[in-house]
């Protein structure tokens, strides 16, 4: 075989099995975090959630099955990071996203004192894949998560908390009490609060409530942190000083006591501001169907407030409607979004002027939305037409503009000269010069033959027939 054509065949084969491979691993983009779950003291008849993230670096679409195997198998199950209590075994994920789970895993109540150890699954679903003889074999990827679970008797409950606070308004809006917890303990806690209100050293009110599970950490976070918050109705309350007193407890034994002031503001105290800050719809205006507008609204002021969206609708500049949103509470500094819906019933300009009324009959700076709706397929605007026009002047323009740059041709225009021709005609202007001294020469000829001739012995009729030969 010829030198050249071995090295040819032993290039392509290699660009090949690159390209292959290149594919191979562009088809291979799934993660899972974190690689190991430990719990070293877990306690029978107890249950513990982790979180597992799955990660679909790919460029397509996936369905990712989830699994458990060894000793821990049937202690597993997997559920939405949403909704605990349905177990899933499979979760769709979009390409380059990613998706948390929750791995809930139950002791059972008879699990000696050991460790466990067992493994966690997640498996892209096969993709079938072609190869070079044109058949097709399945590909698929399972990324091991390891769980690791020391069983033992010891319960270690160790709950503490983190802060408290409290956010005080005016009367008649509710006043807010912010708790948070910390767990490093190895067992689920579920907190109760007791709030006693006073003013002057009387009593005012009491709230209870009860935290949900704060779930164990597991070693690998160290502890979890849970924020509770309660609300107090301050309708009908007098303005002034109040005391707050916490008592914090956990399966009736108390975690933390606690006193803080507050104050209740009269009403109109605080400062209360906002701005609409967009007003914009999703999809395309089309007739008869209804169109989705999106409103984001801004609480800039130093209180929560209702608030709520206005919309006045125009067509070709006059009203023919109006929309409205719910009225929702916005807490201060925080940003929401309104959406309506109108069904677009005839062609034309739209227009919607849009505010929000919030507060107590306060209302933002209006922000106009203008669109077209109801253009059929291939039907132009009035801009495109006008933009059409505009190029084809244009076009009309440059085009004449070249014309007039050509000279005139075999089809009524001039070729341009060419260098040869230029040269020659430079050597007939040089040349002009030597005509002008022989014409000049021929005048002093017929100036010297007038000087000859004696018009005084010529008759008049000789006179004027040698005048018209001049």
């Amino acid at each position: 075989m010829n030198k050249r054509l071995k090295i040819f065949l032993i290039l392509s084969i290699l660009i090949f099995a690159i390209a292959a491979n290149m594919d191979s691993a562009k088809s291979r983009g799934l993660g899972v975090g974190p690689n190991v779950i430990e719990i070293d003291s877990a306690l029978r008849n107890s249950t513990y959630e982790q979180p597992l993230f799955i990660f679909n670096q790919n460029d397509f679409d996936t369905n990712i099955l989830l699994n458990s195997t060894g000793e821990t198998q049937s202690w597993v199950t997997f559920h939405d990071y949403n909704n605990r209590e349905k177990p899933i075994n499979e979760i769709f994920l979009k390409n380059m996203t990613d998706k948390p789970v929750w791995v809930k895993i139950q002791i059972p109540p008879d699990a000696e004192n050991k460790a466990y150890r067992g493994i966690l699954k997640a498996t892209a679903k096969p993709e079938e894949t072609g190869n070079i003889n044109g058949s097709h074999s399945s590909v698929d990827l399972s990324i091991p998560v390891i769980l690791m679970l020391n069983v033992t008797g010891d319960e270690k409950v160790n709950v503490s908390v983190g802060f408290i606070e409290i956010e005080a308004y005016e009367i008649n809006d509710p006043a807010k009490f912010h708790v948070q917890f910390k767990n490093t303990g190895n067992v689920r806690v579920e907190p109760e609060i007791e709030i006693l209100i006073t003013k002057d050293d009387m009593y005012i009110d009491r709230l209870t409530g009860q935290t949900e599970y704060i779930r164990a950490p597991s070693i690998v976070e160290g502890v979890i942190q849970h924020t509770h918050s309660m609300t107090w109705n301050t309708t009908g309350k007098i303005s002034g000083e109040y005391n707050a007193y916490f008592n914090i407890t956990n399966n009736g034994e108390t975690i933390k006591e606690y006193n803080e002031t507050f104050e209740l503001l009269p009403p109109g105290t605080l400062n209360r501001d906002g701005v609409l800050k967009e007003i914009k719809y999703v999809g395309e205006p089309t007739l008869g169907k209804l169109l989705k507008i999106i409103s984001i609204f801004k609480n800039t002021g130093d209180i929560d407030t209702n608030a709520e969206f206005f919309g006045e609708i125009y067509l070709n500049g006059e009203l023919i409607g109006t929309i409205n949103s719910h009225n929702i509470m916005v807490e201060k500094y925080k940003e929401v979004t309104f959406q309506t819906y109108y069904k677009i019933e005839e062609k034309g300009e739209y227009k919607i002027v849009g505010y929000v009324l919030y507060g107590n009959g306060l209302e933002t700076d209006v922000v106009i939305l203008d669109f077209t709706a109801g253009l059929e397929t291939g039907q132009l605007s009035q801009i495109q037409i006008l933009i059409i026009i505009i190029f084809l002047f244009s076009i009309s323009i440059i085009a004449s503009y070249l014309i007039k740059r050509k000279k005139k041709t075999s089809f009524g225009f001039e070729k341009g000269k060419t260098a040869k021709e230029k040269t020659k005609q430079k050597k007939t202007k040089k040349e002009k010069p030597i005509k002008t001294k022989s014409k000049e020469k021929k005048i002093k000829v017929k100036a010297e033959k007038t000087k000859s001739i004696d018009i005084g012995k010529m008759s008049a009729k000789e006179i004027e027939d040698y005048v018209k030969g001049l």
